[in-house]
């Protein structure tokens, strides 16, 4: 092209070598408050502490700019 106009043509990637990225745990603990009853103080969510989710996957975005 002429000194005038330029091509330029990027890659951007997020997560490229695509590793597990945790986002969030179940952080609600919910213990059992009835006072007299056997399961007294006992935990009621059984998912309290485990990774719930992940984020996204790999990602790769192209793109071309022409510059006049």
């Amino acid at each position: 092209m002429h000194d005038r106009y330029s091509l330029q043509f990027r890659v951007e990637m997020f997560n490229a070598f695509n590793h597990t990225n945790f986002k969030g745990v179940d952080s609600g603990l919910n213990l059992d408050d009835v006072v007299g009853d056997e399961n007294f103080g006992k935990p009621l969510n059984s998912n309290f502490g485990r990774i719930i989710a992940t984020r996204g996957p790999r990602e790769i975005q192209f793109g071309l700019k022409f510059n006049f």
